[in-house]
């Protein structure tokens, strides 16, 4: 096992097949070797992957990181507030707190284990076995979204299409919800929501007030609970 330390003056250095990798004070910048890394890390300011498979842990002390190619990023037990670098990535993550996309296409899966995330920037999100809350970020979203349980719009303006295998998921604070070619039973939550939706099979409002628009492709819907309903 290979435990390496870095100076607090900072480090932009190439790093391969170590087992834990500590930042010190200094700005840190990291990249992983080309023949895939499984490693623990704490303390980076930014982190590269390479060629090959790259799974990362975050150590328990909470980290604020940019991340660019890796393919697994686990968080620990402390607050991990993650960046996407400008490339984009396709990467799996599991209990991290923040994650931010980039310019580029960034396609996020969440692990088996459940999830409690809050996503800016991201084009495609989708849960895993777990129970996966997500909300999104302030900035406003357009966002693919697919098997998550939990949907929480933010404060800018949120559009959300939903994946094609089908989805069963509770939802407030989104703008506009667009279903797709599986079966989309919706909930809103019981905050009230404005809301335009097209192609969804169930709709069923909360005990707030719900205005509901459908949109213009047109709608086969069961509806229930809600206050207001516009063809």
């Amino acid at each position: 096992t290979d435990v390496v330390t870095l100076g607090s003056a900072g480090n932009s250095v190439l790093v391969s097949t170590l087992e834990i990798l500590v930042g010190g004070i200094g700005t840190d910048i990291i990249s992983l070797g080309t023949s895939g890394n499984t490693t623990t890390v704490r303390g980076l300011e930014s982190l590269t992957g390479a060629a090959g498979t790259d799974a990362i842990t975050i150590g328990d002390t909470g980290t604020t990181m940019t991340v660019s190619l890796l393919e697994t990023l686990t968080g620990g037990s402390g607050t991990d507030v993650i960046t996407i670098g400008a490339g984009g990535g396709t990467m799996m993550i599991s209990a991290l707190e923040s994650l931010t996309g980039s310019a580029g296409t960034d396609a996020i899966t969440l692990g088996s284990s459940g999830n409690s995330v809050t996503v800016t920037l991201l084009e495609t999100i989708t849960g895993g076995a777990g129970s996966d809350v997500v909300t999104l970020g302030a900035g406003g979203s357009t966002v693919l979204a697919s098997a998550l349980e939990i949907l929480i719009g933010g404060s800018g303006s949120d559009q959300v299409t939903l994946g094609t295998s089908g989805n069963t998921m509770l939802l407030r604070g989104l703008e506009i919800l667009t279903g797709n070619a599986g079966t989309d039973i919706i909930t809103v939550g019981d905050t009230g929501t404005t809301m335009t939706v097209s192609l969804l099979e169930t709709l069923t409002g909360g005990s707030g007030t719900d205005v509901i628009t459908i949109g213009a492709a047109g709608s086969t819907m069961t509806v229930s609970a809600l206050e207001t309903l516009t063809g």
